[in-house]
């Protein structure tokens, strides 16, 4: 019983999560923000359904499917004192209220500051996770995996109402 449920669960439910557009993208670059720098994510973790053009130093999520899409950018701080700030761009607009800022005063720390947000976009809409101010770094512990200077995800949620 537990194998035909296990054959029927592969047949009728991976095959609609599979079509369920999503996007994993990571960076393992040292990235300088300065004034609005669109943030680079090298690293396609997994991708389905949403297209990702790679820059020279940068990258551009475009949407197959409209539709509404939970988005997720965490970015970790490089070691200096100043500010980052990261929000959201959609087809060269700034996403309102998408902006977070992380200030740190102690040159030895890093930290991760999350922006998110739930985003009706249109089929063709491209993205832009965009950074001003100190910027973001990767990190390689010892015996442990790496600390990606971004960590992005995201995932169609349903249709826009």
């Amino acid at each position: 019983m537990k194998l035909l449920i296990a054959a029927i669960f592969s047949l009728v439910c991976m095959p609609i999560m599979a079509l369920t557009p999503y996007a994993q993208l990571s960076s393992d670059k040292d990235q300088a923000a300065g004034s609005g720098n669109i943030v680079q994510m090298e690293q396609v973790d997994g991708v389905s359904g949403i297209l990702v053009h790679q820059g020279l130093s940068s990258t551009l999520i475009e949407v197959e499917k409209a539709g509404l899409y939970i988005v997720i950018a965490a970015p970790q701080s490089m070691a200096i004192v100043g500010c980052l700030d990261l929000w959201f761009r959609v087809n060269d607009e700034d996403v309102d209220n998408s902006n977070v800022r992380l200030c740190q005063t102690d040159e030895n720390q890093t930290d991760v500051i999350i922006s998110q947000g739930a985003l009706c976009l249109a089929k063709r809409d491209k993205l832009k996770i965009v950074m001003s101010g100190t910027g973001i770094e990767s990190t390689k512990p010892t015996n442990e995996p790496l600390i990606p200077a971004i960590i992005f995800t995201m995932y169609y949620a349903g249709n826009c109402n």
